[in-house]
């Protein structure tokens, strides 16, 4: 079977061989409400899911070349410590008991709300900020100066 792919070269010319298929979307998780017997069983999946993923960041550094940059391992241990953040290995269990949803949906429900967490702590930060500005603007005008380490 032969077909046509139009767009933007990288180089001219033309080119035979395998097409791949590259995206930037994302791939969703199903998200459900689970009966309240399959609670258990839910956080079990989940927590088999985890040990699942932990066991692939470790095959793949002991595959990591010699040669290979020390950032490689650097890389996989951390994704190896976010997995073993009880944000990410702990809260959406809570979530799988409190809320019988499943697992891909207890995580998106906790991203959700980290998000939320993260937007209101930055615009705090951004409020104290300006009230920081406000204070040292308006401080000259009373005649007396601000000491910027107490202001900040």
């Amino acid at each position: 079977m032969n077909f046509v792919l139009h767009g933007h070269a990288v180089s001219g010319g033309i080119t035979i061989g395998y097409a791949h298929l590259v995206t930037t979307a994302r791939l969703e998780v199903v998200h459900y409400e689970i009966p309240s017997e399959a609670v258990e069983t839910e956080v079990r999946r989940f927590e088999v899911a985890l040990h699942k993923a932990r066991d692939e960041l470790s095959t793949l550094r002991t595959h990591i070349p010699a040669d290979a940059p020390h950032e490689f391992s650097a890389f996989l241990d951390l994704h190896r410590m976010i997995l073993d953040d009880s944000a990410l290995s702990e809260a959406p269990k809570q979530v799988i008991h409190e809320r019988r949803a499943n697992a891909g949906k207890a995580q998106k429900l906790r991203d959700v709300a980290t998000d939320r967490l993260e937007d209101n702590l930055a615009d705090r930060r951004f409020q104290d900020d300006e009230g920081k500005h406000d204070l040292q603007a308006e401080a000259p005008r009373h005649g007396r100066p601000i000491d910027r380490a107490t202001v900040c």
